[in-house]
């Protein structure tokens, strides 16, 4: 493989306080990207690709807390290009073209308070979206760094969420400890799979020889994530720290009630 790949980001942000009360953000963030295939093997298409979001945020302290709300649009649109690969009077069509647009308005709506002296609640309910990305819409080669062969799908639907998380930290002078857990759902969750052992014979370019290697396909499906995180830090001494965290998480596929693929273990 070999990428020409080009990515052009910009972020602009304004931040205003008044009497460190009321916390407001503005901003606006954005990315262009460009790739040109001049290998022999190939992955992913040309494609150029371009993103923009606009968001604010608003933030109200109070003497032991603060609630916050957040708003943003993203907009994002991808061009693949088309390829054809010439064998002698044949042609091979390694990527079909593509031209797809994806937008969305997200939120968020979040608090944090103390309870007591050292003893702190938050909590957050938002909304998620991301676009698929160049692989998950255009793919059509082997990844060597996985061995399998990957096939995209331009027709995938952009991801969106809603997520619920809730989180209790209690901090002292020689011990911090913190728990929290959440709760994610997620429509047109997107993952690769190998449908039945699919596997297809392909040319390593290097050694000029077939290998078989298996078929992974980008689908989509609803999702739901659940897990939490639990940690705790001993600090008797104020140069040495004992950290211990555990975190769990556990995916569903929503139409199968099966795991979903690649959710890490417990750690």
């Amino acid at each position: 493989l070999k990428l020409g790949f080009n990515s052009y980001p910009y972020y602009v942000k304004y931040s205003s306080a008044k009497n460190k009360i009321w916390e407001a953000t503005y901003g606006l963030q954005g990315m262009y990207q460009t790739n040109t295939n001049t290998g022999e093997e190939f992955l992913v298409p040309d494609y150029t690709s371009n993103n923009i979001g606009a968001f604010a945020y608003l933030k109200r302290n109070f003497n032991n807390g603060a609630i916050n709300a957040g708003l943003r649009y993203d907009y994002k649109s991808i061009d693949g290009k088309d390829l054809l690969e010439e064998h002698g009077d044949h042609h091979h069509h390694i990527f079909n073209a593509f031209n797809n647009s994806f937008s969305n308005l997200t939120g968020s709506l979040g608090f944090a308070f103390d309870i007591v002296q050292n003893l702190n609640l938050k909590g957050n309910m938002g909304t998620g979206f991301r676009a698929p990305n160049i692989a998950e819409l255009g793919a059509n080669g082997v990844h060597h760094g996985t061995f399998r062969y990957e096939i995209g799908n331009s027709n995938l639907k952009q991801e969106t969420s809603l997520q619920f998380d809730l989180g209790l930290t209690y901090q002292a002078e020689s011990v911090t400890f913190g728990l929290n857990a959440y709760s994610n759902k997620i429509y047109n969750y997107i993952y690769l799979s190998n449908l039945n052992g699919e596997t297809i014979d392909a040319e390593d370019h290097h050694t000029g020889v077939n290998e078989t290697y298996p078929v992974y396909r980008f689908l989509q499906t609803g999702a739901t994530l659940i897990g939490g995180e639990a940690s705790i830090d001993f600090h008797l001494v104020k140069a040495l720290h004992f950290e211990n965290t555990f975190a769990y998480v556990k995916g569903t596929n929503d139409r199968t009630n099966s795991p979903l693929p690649f959710i890490p273990a417990a750690r």
